[in-house]
């Protein structure tokens, strides 16, 4: 992925983020079922509130389609960031369906959502039910 490519990122208790790629790196990690180490590319994501992170490719690849999907402002309800219905490929191979948003009691933003009631299946397997936070 290249440098300045956008991705989303949903914060429990902060709401979604955008944030940049500002820098690639190549590191060595160890595969265990090779038992050997392997190169990687990490990317450096700065988001908008300043805060920043080192991700692995599929990890900015799940935040690439929750940007590339909706292209809708952060600060916008999580019902159209992640609106019902839409599905996601994991890269372990299987899909997810949000179904629905919740929001835990107590937090302070009613609005902000914080709970994804999904449904995830392995490709060709059966549907389960899945709360994500």
């Amino acid at each position: 992925f290249p440098v300045g490519l956008v991705v989303r990122r949903f914060f429990t208790n902060y709401g979604f983020h955008d944030g940049r790629i500002v820098h690639v790196m190549r590191r060595f990690v160890r595969d265990e079922e090779a038992e050997r180490e392997r190169p990687v590319l990490v990317y450096r994501v700065v988001y908008n509130d300043g805060d920043g992170e080192e991700l692995m490719q599929h990890e900015i690849q799940s935040l690439r389609q929750l940007y590339d999907a909706r292209h809708v402002d952060s600060s916008d309800a999580p019902s159209s960031q992640l609106v019902p219905g839409s599905c996601y490929e994991c890269h372990q191979g299987c899909i997810v369906e949000v179904v629905d948003h919740a929001t835990p009691k107590g937090v302070a933003n009613q609005k902000e959502g914080g709970i994804v009631q999904a449904k995830i299946c392995n490709v060709g397997g059966p549907w389960r039910r899945i709360h994500l936070e």
